[in-house]
C-alpha cells in the first residue's frame, strides 16, 4: 500500500511560512457514513472534550485499527471510551481527522503546534494497517522541515520530546534524526540563542549524547555546555544526575581555567578531580611530545625546503642560462637564415644570368651553325663557279682551238 502525499506552501492563504501535506487514504472513500446516524453505526466512540460521542461502524473499524478489534466485543450497541487525553483542542481534532481518514477522507496535516507528532501518537494508539507507510511519509515530512528552517527544527526537537511514541533509542527513531538535523556544532555557532539556549537547555538530559559539540575551550565545548546545562537545571536535577551528566565529559581536554571550575561546582570530590588531572597531564603529554614530533618533522622539511628551494634556484639559474643561449642560438639562426636568404637570391640571381648565358651560347651556337651551312654554301658555290669557269675556260680553248686550226687552214 502506498500513501500519496501532495506538500503545499500556505503563505498566501494563511499569513504565514507553513509547510503542510495531504495524506490520501488508502481506505474506501465513505465520508458520508461517518458520524453521521442515518448510516446505520452500530458502535459510539466518546472522546472527553466532545458533547457527544462519535458514532461509527465497528466491522469496519475492526478490520482497519487493532485498538478497535481488540476493545470491540460481539455486541450491538457497544460504547467505546478513548482512554487517552484529549484535553487540548489539538488532540481532538487530530483524533477526528484520523475517523475521518479510516473513512477515506484525505487528510491535510502540518507542524505547527505538533500537529504532526499528535498525528503520529494518534494512528499508533489506533494501530492503523496503514501505519507504517504513514509514520515513514511523515517522518520524511518532518526532517525535510528541520532542514528548510532551523527555528523549525527547534520547534520541531521540542514538540518531539512531548510524544512518547516518536521517541526511542533506535538511531532510526525520530527524536535522534531531529536531533542529528538540530544538534549541529553550525546550527549552535550560527544561531546559539535559538538552538542552545532555547532548545539544548530545555530538553532532557539524554540529548546531551546526541549533540555534536565543538572545540575544545569554547562556548560549544562538550565541558562548557554540560556545565551550563547542570546550573540551569540545578534544582530539578539529583546529585547523582548532574555528576553523571558532568562526569561524562573528556577530561583530557580540559585547561586549567575549566578544572577550576569545575572545581567550584562541588560536583567532582577530590579523588575525582586528581583523576580529571591526571588524564589532562597525560594527554598534555601526549600533546607535547606529538607537537615535538611535529616540530622535528616540521624542522626536517623546512631543511627540505631549503634545498629544494636551492635546486630551485639553480634550476632558475640554468633555465635562464638555456634561455639566454637560446636566444643567442635563435639571434645566430636568424641571421644565418638572412644570410642564407641572400645567398639563396644570389644564386637565383647567377642560376638566371647562367640561364641568360645559355641561352646566349645556344644563340651563338645557332648563328655559327647557320653560318657554317652558309659558309659551306658558298664553299659549293664557289666550287660550282670554278667547275663552271673551268668549263668555260675549256670550252674557250676548244674554241680557240678550233677557230686556229681554221685559221691555219685558211693561210
Amino acid at each position: 500500500m502506498s500513501v500519496i502525499t501532495n506538500t503545499s506552501i500556505g503563505e498566501e492563504e494563511r499569513g504565514e511560512e507553513e509547510r503542510r501535506m495531504d495524506l490520501a487514504s488508502p481506505y474506501h472513500n465513505m465520508t458520508e457514513r461517518f458520524n453521521n446516524e442515518e448510516s446505520y453505526p452500530d458502535m459510539e466512540l466518546i472522546v472527553n472534550g466532545f458533547q457527544k460521542p462519535i458514532v461509527s461502524h465497528r466491522t469496519f473499524l475492526g478490520s482497519i485499527s487493532g485498538w478497535f478489534k481488540k476493545n470491540l466485543c460481539d455486541k450491538w450497541g457497544q460504547r467505546l471510551e478513548w482512554p487517552y487525553d484529549t484535553e487540548n483542542e489539538m488532540e481532538r481534532e487530530v483524533l477526528m481527522k484520523t475517523l475521518r481518514y479510516c473513512y477515506g477522507e484525505t487528510m491535510n496535516v502540518g507542524t505547527k503546534n505538533g500537529e504532526c507528532f499528535s498525528l503520529i501518537t494518534t494512528m499508533t494508539r489506533l494501530q492503523l494497517t496503514c501505519l507504517d507507510d504513514v509514520v515513514t511519509t511523515m517522518n520524511n515530512f518532518i526532517i525535510e522541515e528541520a532542514k528548510r528552517k532551523i527555528e523549525n527544527g527547534v520547534e520541531l526537537l521540542r514538540e518531539c520530546m512531548k510524544h512518547t511514541v516518536c521517541c526511542g533509542t533506535n538511531e532510526l527513531s525520530l527524536n535522534k534524526r531531529l536531533a542529528t538535523v538540530v544538534l549541529t556544532k553550525d546550527n549552535m555557532d550560527c544561531h546559539y540563542q535559538e538552538v542552545v539556549d532555547g532548545c539544548l537547555m530545555m530538553l532532557p538530559p539524554d540529548y546531551l549524547m546526541m549533540t555534536e559539540y565543538g572545540q575544545p575551550h569554547t562556548r560549544l565545548s562538550e565541558f562548557c555546555l554540560r556545565v551550563k546545562y547542570v546550573r540551569l537545571h540545578s534544582k530539578e536535577m539529583s546529585t547523582e544526575s548532574q555528576h553523571e551528566v558532568v562526569m561524562s565529559c573528556d577530561w583530557s581536554t580540559l585547561n586549567s581555567e575549566e578544572f577550576v571550575e569545575l572545581r567550584l561546582t562541588g560536583i567532582a570530590d577530590r579523588d575525582e578531580l586528581l583523576v580529571a588531572h591526571e588524564k589532562a597531564l597525560g594527554s598534555c603529554e601526549i600533546v607535547i611530545e606529538d607537537q615535538n614530533e611535529r616540530l622535528k618533522t616540521m624542522e626536517d622539511v623546512e631543511e627540505r625546503l631549503k634545498t629544494a628551494e636551492r635546486e630551485r634556484d639553480e634550476a632558475i639559474e640554468r633555465t635562464e642560462k638555456a634561455e639566454r643561449e637560446r636566444e643567442t642560438t635563435e639571434k645566430s639562426n636568424k641571421e644565418l637564415k638572412k644570410e642564407i636568404e641572400e645567398r639563396l637570391k644570389e644564386n637565383e640571381e647567377l642560376r638566371n644570368r647562367l640561364d641568360e648565358m645559355e641561352h646566349e651560347r645556344e644563340e651563338e651556337k645557332e648563328k655559327r651553325m647557320r653560318a657554317e651551312r652558309e659558309r659551306e654554301e658558298l664553299e659549293k658555290r664557289v666550287e660550282e663557279t670554278e667547275k663552271e669557269k673551268d668549263d668555260a675556260l675549256g670550252t674557250i680553248r676548244r674554241l680557240i682551238n678550233v677557230k686556229g686550226v681554221h685559221f691555219t687552214q685558211k693561210q
